[in-house]
Parts: C-alpha cells; sequence; structure tokens
C-alpha cells in the first residue's frame, strides 16, 4: 500500500491571512478619520472568522488611556465586560518617543537579463 499525503494547512492560512491583510491595507488607504478607520477595519476581520473568531479594537484618547472603539463578532453585553482594559494588560505602558535617523534608500528590479532568473539589480 502507498500512501501519499501532501499537507496544505500551512498554504491555506497563509493565502487566506495574505487576503484578509491585502482587504485590510485597500480598505485603509480610503479611510478618513478614526471612526471610518474602526468600520473597515471591522469590516475586514468580519470577512475573516477563521482567524479572527472576535475583534476588540481600541484606540488611544488624549489622556493617554486606551478606549474600546469597536468589536466584531461579540454580543453588546459581551464586548461591554471588555469596555476597560484589565489593569495588568496595560501596567508599564507609556508613550515613548524614538528618534530614528533618516537613511537614504534605492529602488531594487528585477534585472530584465536574458535568463529571466531571479537576478536582482539596484537603481539609483
Amino acid at each position: 500500500m502507498l500512501s501519499l499525503v501532501n499537507e496544505t494547512t500551512d498554504r491555506v492560512l497563509a493565502a487566506r491571512r495574505t487576503k484578509t491583510h491585502a482587504a485590510l491595507t485597500a480598505r485603509l488607504l480610503e479611510t478618513a478619520g478614526s471612526g471610518d478607520t474602526v468600520r473597515q477595519t471591522l469590516s475586514v476581520a468580519d470577512d475573516n472568522p477563521h482567524d479572527l473568531p472576535f475583534v476588540l479594537l481600541y484606540l488611544p484618547q488624549a489622556d493617554g488611556t486606551l478606549s474600546l472603539s469597536g468589536h466584531a463578532r461579540l454580543e453588546q453585553d459581551q464586548a461591554e465586560a471588555w469596555r476597560l482594559l484589565p489593569e495588568h494588560w496595560t501596567a508599564g505602558l507609556a508613550q515613548q518617543e524614538l528618534t530614528l535617523q533618516v537613511m537614504a534608500t534605492t529602488l531594487w528590479l528585477p534585472d530584465p537579463g536574458p535568463s529571466r532568473s531571479s537576478r536582482w539589480r539596484c537603481c539609483p
């Protein structure tokens, strides 16, 4: 007896998650304001219940706290229980400022050479 198995779980998960990331990116590029951002994010999350069984979306407030701004696939009373984050989740959170050095970058394009191999060349 010969039994051949081709495991595809990783490929299926990667494809589904890539599709979700692409949809989220496309929708967020079109948003105008935080309310629209929350609506679009939750809409995309609704389309992938396998990877995102529920979503709680918190946004920072002017006073530095995080508040529940939206949820997906939860009843209102379930979400209400999460309106305030558990204190140990926010312990040690502080706003941090990082100073980054500007780095010069260049564009890398596929080499259009005769072999069409996966060589890359730099375009200054």
